[in-house]
């Protein structure tokens, strides 16, 4: 090396030379520089300069499956077999530009499914390549192949076995497969499973060699000096000083045989508690009492019904009034369509409704009452439209909790409609019965299922046969008689608690809902009296001569008779065919 230190060593004093001199020493010295600047050009130039790791190895091999990506993209791994004992120094894959490429290789499971890639890492690329594009790239279906590029990742102090399989794996990135060319030693891998049959373009280089395969890592227990390559078989102190032991570290228990055991110092200290655990050093504050059910951290609460929920089997929502009510819930979720009025339904139990339940419009004030039922049929006496039935009982108001009445359309979905409940006054209501619920305020919304067979839900045009809205009603069975409480009936009910419009009466003959009537001069006939209604004819109880046996289907066209007794003939009775203009003469 050129020797620059006189120059460093040069003592200056206060005598200043002739210019000449001056001038020759500064020439002399810079070019020492020049000298010393090659020298460093030409060892940064070494030191820069790309190395061919093939031909630096003495017994290079290769594993080749390399071909243009001609088959599928996104695929993430690919098994290897080592054929010989040697370095690994290269992977050459085609990869997309779409995504940060970095590539590991690990011991090789073998597995086929999700834990395909759980294997020791054993080594990583030395450099990672930088995507110069998006991840929508990859996708051969719209791009081809055309982003994916061969790339060579290199490889430093992996050393391989022979006939060992080994998997690459692709942490990032993604590499296309071959088409026309396949590798018997091993097979790709999805992000999930290994693809059978199928092979990523790829090329393995290697340095055959005979070396001493250990731990590598100078911090692990286990570092072995003498390895020249790593194994993967680092291992670190547990917490009980055993290199690479099973004990876990417990952030409240301390160490811990393994991590099976963690936790196993936490539990309730509290001796009072029914949780109590003698074996916890630690408390956990998961400390807990009876509920009323005395189920130990049981749900149950104390109700105005008693103890309900929990264990006990009946739910607290059917507590109203002190009143273990029964309950008969139709769906849950709200469907379209919304903007519903109303609902019949068939009471499920004798008893006083005191609630009924709907989803209706957040944005409307909302209020229902319950009606008797009536027939809708227009060709039946004293039938009307489905609610002009009764009204039995009449609800609290609920009011509007949010603005804007598109919240009650259901195009855009249902979020707009809200269980409500509505609170009514005992309305008495019989099993079997049926009886309409009517929104006189607000719009229901209709059930996903329309499977309710006891009714049906109304719109602002009528009936919905294949509708229902979502309901759920709560019905007091207790202390209630449905019965006729008119003394004057001949069944009336002395342990009836609500009159049922249902009495009967006497009629002329003493016979209870019987049929005889009385009439001036003809006194007490029909029903059960033995008297046919037909003798009396303007007051006057006549006797009938009468022919009842069956009709024939053919005409006649007359009839004489015999009269039993003197008299005169009031009515004569035919059975004649429905023609106009007909006449009878006697």
């Amino acid at each position: 090396m050129y020797n620059i230190r006189p120059f460093f060593n040069m003592r200056f004093s206060l005598y200043l030379p002739p210019r000449e001199i001056i001038l020759n020493q500064i020439t002399m010295l810079l070019r020492s520089f020049r000298v010393l600047l090659c020298c460093l050009a030409a060892c940064l130039f070494f030191l820069a300069s790309p190395t061919d790791s093939a031909a630096q190895c003495d017994a290079p091999a290769t594993i080749s499956n390399y071909e243009d990506p001609c088959g599928s993209g996104l695929r993430q791994g690919q098994s290897f077999t080592a054929p010989v004992m040697a370095y690994l120094e290269s992977v050459k894959l085609a990869v997309c530009t779409g995504v940060d490429a970095q590539l590991v290789i690990r011991e090789s499971t073998g597995g086929t499914g999700a834990t395909w890639n759980d294997g020791m890492q054993l080594g990583e690329a030395t450099a990672i390549l930088t995507s110069t594009g998006e991840i929508g790239d990859c996708f051969v279906s719209s791009n081809g192949f055309s982003n994916y590029v061969e790339h060579i990742f290199n490889f430093e102090g992996v050393g391989l076995l022979p006939g060992q399989s080994y998997t690459l794996e692709l942490v990032s990135g993604a590499a296309a497969t071959t088409c026309n060319i396949s590798y018997g030693g091993g097979t790709a891998f999805s992000s999930s499973q290994a693809l059978n049959a199928h092979d990523l373009a790829f090329e393995i280089q290697l340095c055959e060699a005979t070396f001493v395969l250990g731990c590598m890592d100078e911090t692990a227990c286990n570092y072995n000096a003498a390895a020249e390559a790593e194994d993967g078989s680092c291992q670190v102190f547990d917490c009980a000083e055993v290199c690479g032991g099973s004990a876990y570290l417990d952030a409240d228990c301390g160490c811990l045989p393994s991590i099976a055991d963690a936790g196993n110092c936490l539990g309730c200290m509290d001796a009072a508690a029914c949780n109590f655990d003698q074996d916890a050093t630690v408390d956990n504050g998961s400390c807990t009492s009876p509920d009323c059910n005395e189920d130990c951290g049981g749900t149950a609460e104390l109700t105005d019904c008693g103890c309900m929920g929990g264990g006990t089997g009946t739910d607290p929502a059917s507590c109203l009034g002190g009143c273990v009510t029964e309950m008969m819930v139709n769906g849950e979720s709200g469907c379209t369509p919304g903007l519903l009025f109303g609902q019949d339904f068939v009471a499920e139990h004798t008893g006083l409704l005191k609630q009924v339940r709907l989803k209706t419009c957040c944005a409307l004030n909302a209020q229902v009452v319950i009606r008797r039922a009536i027939n809708t049929d227009p060709c039946v006496e004293g039938s009307g439209a489905w609610n002009d039935g009764e009204i039995l009982g009449t609800s609290d108001m609920h009011y509007a909790s949010c603005s804007g009445l598109q919240n009650c359309l259901t195009y855009a979905g249902v979020g707009g409609y809200d269980w409500v409940d509505f609170s009514l006054s005992d309305v008495p209501v019989q099993e079997g019965t049926k009886y309409v619920i009517e929104l006189i305020e607000g719009v229901a919304i209709a059930d996903c299922d329309a499977s309710y067979a006891g009714g049906m839900a109304y719109d602002q045009n009528g009936p919905m046969a294949n509708r229902d809205l979502v309901f759920a009603t709560n019905i007091c069975a207790q202390g209630v008689i449905f019965g006729c409480m008119d003394l004057a009936a001949c069944n009336f009910d002395y342990t009836a608690s609500v009159h049922n419009d249902l009495c009967l009466y006497a009629d002329c003959n003493g016979d209870c809902d019987g049929t005889a009537v009385s009439m001036a001069g003809c006194g007490c006939f029909g029903g059960l009296t033995g008297i046919a209604a037909s003798r009396c004819v303007n007051g006057v109880l006549g006797r009938i001569t009468a022919n009842d046996n069956e009709v024939c289907n053919q005409p006649f066209y007359g009839q004489t008779f015999t009269p039993d007794e003197d008299g005169f003939l009031e009515r004569f009775a035919l059975v004649m065919l429905p023609f106009s203009a007909q006449s009878v003469r006697v």
